[in-house]
């Protein structure tokens, strides 16, 4: 059965729509963004660079349809949907456990 997103996504869905939109540390305001943002770049830095290039095509589209957005951002690079969800959920999760949401 279908459990439901985990409980990181949304926080995480956030940091990395910040760091989309942010490519220097410097617009950071305070250390909870700091270390959000370090976070986000230890992670999208160690993928291989398409890869990096989903992951920030898809946080820095407009819109809160992650569904539409992922399958739009496949479609534009030519990468199968499920490949493109894969790395979405496994980059989602690095960043939480990088941050200390899960262990």
């Amino acid at each position: 059965p279908h459990r439901g997103k985990p409980a990181y996504t949304d926080y995480v869905n956030w940091i990395m729509r910040y760091y989309a939109a942010n490519p220097d540390t410097a617009a950071a305001k305070n250390d909870i963004e700091q270390r959000n943002w370090q976070a986000c770049n230890r992670v999208l830095s160690a993928l291989p660079l398409d890869e990096r290039q989903s992951m920030l095509a898809v946080f820095a589209s407009p819109g809160d349809n992650m569904q539409q957005i992922v399958d739009n951002v496949a479609a534009d690079l030519d990468v199968p949907i499920n490949r493109a969800w894969q790395v979405v959920t496994q980059t989602t999760k690095q960043i939480a456990r990088e941050r200390g949401l899960i262990p």
